[in-house]
């Protein structure tokens, strides 16, 4: 009885620690994008501004 018991717990608790690995990697993902995205803004921002100083 006690066997099966730990063999449930562990179980739940495999179950639980995959979710939160799932939830962490896209949270990693997630951050990641996230600063791909303003990197990708700031250097559009960067060189809008190099083609402004240019054109002036």
């Amino acid at each position: 009885m006690s066997t099966l018991y730990v063999l449930r717990n562990e179980s739940v608790l495999q179950s639980i620690g995959r979710l939160v690995m799932f939830v962490g990697t896209i949270g990693v993902i997630g951050v990641i994008g996230v600063i791909g995205v303003i990197g990708v803004i700031g250097v559009i921002g960067v060189l809008v501004r190099a083609e402004r100083l240019v054109s002036s």
